[in-house]
């Protein structure tokens, strides 16, 4: 499942109350629930929420990131104000949310903005950032992002410089701005990250403001993305390393079985050729003539009738030098077994095919020696009867 906001996110809650409580959604079973909070506070007094609590099945809720006075704050205290942002997954059944200890006093301005996604990784919440200035525009770099997230970003400016302008690739999710207190500010990256990196949360306006910022990367669950570039010219490729662990049986060797599947582009014209090319590199021994050794075993199945055959054909390819007679050497061994007739001799047939060199001068001679084995017959001299050829 893809990561997306889902449409159970309720509408922003202002407030001046300690507490604040949402409106009524229902998160589905499983969804991540993000809750962005800014607050008004007053000078060097501390924003940070004490609690949050639901109606509804209880869901588990974990302060994420937070900035303001409090020295506990990441990276530090930061300047008057405040900006948290909490998690917490969704049951699927209605809940309202309550926030509670924001600000100093009952008088001061707060705002809750919860955010619900299908498709998030509910347990890499880990991912934060948080940053703060006296003076200038909110921006804070979120490194090591990574593709197909979402990031929040929560601000409040105690200068109520105004409603903000998201940056590049940003939308304002809501904001709350009141006069001669407070802006606060809740804003996402518009879509999903195309790549990973660092993603800058920021607003371009207004200026001078006087902000708490904290920031949050929601990642998508299960699965990789990866992003090939188009080079533009011919075929892009992409090259993926993976690790597989294998287990030790403490008996002899341990075999790793490997399946990869390629995919042969449709070409629309008769058969689709597959080439797969596999290299095998020979060690150079560094002394004489290198050797490279292949066993090929075959299972010969026996039909119960006669002899059974098992054929082999191996080709060679002899690179022609250009000069004389290309010669290849083969080395064959040989370890036949006749099968018992139970009548007389049994015979082993051979046929060999020989080449005579021309040697350029009167007749070539072709010499073959032959050794011939006699049965033993048990009486008492064996005989051998050659017929020669008759003349031509």
């Amino acid at each position: 499942m893809a990561l997306a906001i889902d449409a159970s996110t309720p509408a922003i809650t202002t407030g001046t109350t300690t507490s604040l409580t949402t409106a009524s959604f229902t998160p589905p079973s499983g969804s991540a629930v993000v809750l962005m909070f800014g607050s008004n506070s007053q000078t060097g007094g501390d924003a940070s929420i004490t609690s949050v609590t639901n109606t509804g099945t209880a869901i588990t809720w974990t302060r994420r990131a937070r900035k303001n006075k409090n020295a506990s704050s990441d990276g530090g205290a930061g300047v008057d104000g405040g900006a948290e942002i909490w998690t917490g997954v969704g049951t699927g059944g209605a809940i309202t949310v309550t926030v509670s200890g924001l600000g100093s006093g009952a008088t001061h301005e707060k705002a809750v903005q919860a955010v619900v996604l299908t498709g998030a990784d509910t347990t890499a919440f880990t991912h934060i950032a948080a940053g703060s200035s006296s003076s200038g525009l909110p921006s804070v770099a979120l490194t090591s992002c990574v593709a197909g997230s979402y990031v929040f970003a929560a601000a409040s400016d105690w200068n109520q410089a105004g409603v903000g302008t998201a940056g590049s690739g940003q939308t304002i999710i809501s904001e709350s701005n009141v006069a001669s207190q407070i802006t606060i500010h809740f804003w996402r990256t518009t879509s999903t990250l195309g790549a990973g990196g660092t993603q800058t949360m920021n607003l371009t306006a207004p200026s001078a403001e006087q902000y708490d910022e904290v920031v949050l990367e929601v990642k998508a669950t299960g699965g990789t993305s990866v992003n090939l570039t188009d080079t533009g010219t011919g075929a892009d490729t992409v090259t993926v390393a993976s690790s597989a662990p294998q287990a030790d049986t403490g008996t002899g060797a341990d075999a790793l079985t490997a399946t990869v599947a390629l995919t042969a582009a449709d070409t629309a014209s008769a058969a689709d050729a597959l080439a797969v090319a596999r290299a095998t590199t020979l060690a150079d021994t560094g002394t004489g003539t290198d050797a490279f050794s292949t066993s090929v075993s075959g299972t010969l199945t026996d039909t119960g009738t006669g002899t059974d055959q098992l054929a082999v054909n191996i080709t060679v390819g002899l690179s022609d030098t250009a000069t004389g007679t290309d010669s290849l050497g083969v080395a064959q061994g040989s370890n036949p077994s006749l099968p018992e007739t139970s009548t007389g001799t049994d015979n082993l047939g051979t046929t060999a095919a020989l080449t005579i060199t021309e040697t350029g001068a009167g007749a070539d001679a072709l010499t073959v020696a032959r050794a011939t084995t006699l049965a033993d017959t048990g009486t008492s001299s064996d005989a051998l009867t050659v017929a020669p050829a008759a003349p031509g």
